[in-house]
């Protein structure tokens, strides 16, 4: 496995690669609070039949985060779309998650040429999603400051045990925390207030049904139904624009499942991706 920086637009994008270099590869885009960390344990495996990455994002991990960078869905489809030419791209199997999906949804839209397959993990197109709990403080001015200055360890170690019935390994939340600093938590300001969920959503669905839909594009759902911050019920909604969509449920995994239970889901990504690679 090789850690690589790239520098897009002059923001440092770490960026994790593993097998062959090919034209044709899985990319992982981590949401909030993530990083291409996240994905480290699925890109070995991956390897012994695909080219995989999993970049940093700006604002997050250990990307550059810069004051001026375009928090927003556009910010990072656009930073999404220098990445992958950059990578030499031209068939990609998206997997993303939390914010990671409106950023690669969004780039998918306006690139469905060149998507071989998608994996929405915890997140899809939502027509009448609204914001969680914690978006709504974050978009609220000042008391979004002062939230963003409880300490990582209480937002972290303790904020997590809700939701996440099975846990989240020390480790994960470790690099969660360490990374979680002033520049980040400034970017997440910042996105939250730049996206409006609900108008988000209804061009993205719009679009993804022009778009994306003709192409009956391979998709894989899989969904933690102890997510508190995106529902479950979401899943199969996402066969209005992926109509033969697989759907696979994590009775106790929250948000992360990926994290929470991932032997499980390793097996079900790779034997997802080794039908359409291989």
């Amino acid at each position: 496995m090789l850690s690589k920086n790239f520098m897009l637009r002059g923001i440092k994008t770490p960026c994790l690669l593993d097998g062959k270099k090919s034209e044709e590869g899985v990319l992982f885009v981590h949401g909030n609070p993530g990083s291409g960390a996240d994905w480290k344990r699925l890109l070995e495996p991956l390897s012994d039949f695909t080219y995989a990455a999993a970049p940093d994002m700006p604002g997050f991990g250990e990307a550059g985060k810069p004051d001026d960078f375009n928090y927003s869905i556009e910010g990072y489809k656009e930073h999404l779309n220098l990445l992958i030419e950059e990578l030499e791209l031209t068939q990609v199997h998206l997997v993303i998650h939390d914010f990671g999906g409106a950023w690669g949804l969004a780039w998918a839209i306006e690139n469905a040429e060149k998507i071989a397959s998608i994996t929405l993990v915890n997140v899809g197109l939502m027509r009448d999603y609204r914001w969680h709990f914690f978006a709504k403080l974050w978009r609220t001015p000042i008391i979004g400051e002062l939230v963003m200055k409880i300490p990582n360890w209480i937002t972290f170690r303790l904020g997590l045990k809700i939701g996440n019935p099975r846990g989240l390994p020390p480790e994960y939340l470790d690099g969660v925390i360490k990374n979680f600093d002033r520049g980040t938590k400034k970017a997440v300001l910042k996105l939250y207030r730049n996206t409006n969920v609900e108008k988000m959503n209804e061009v993205l669905v719009n679009n993804a049904i022009k778009s994306l839909l003709p192409l009956n594009i391979p998709c894989l759902v899989i969904w933690g139904k102890k997510d508190m911050y995106v529902p479950y019920k979401y899943a199969t909604d996402q066969k209005e624009i992926f109509p033969e969509a697989e759907i696979v449920l994590f009775e106790d995994s929250g948000h992360w499942p990926f994290i929470d239970n991932p032997a499980e889901f390793e097996k079900i990504l790779i034997r997802f991706l080794k039908k359409i690679i291989t």
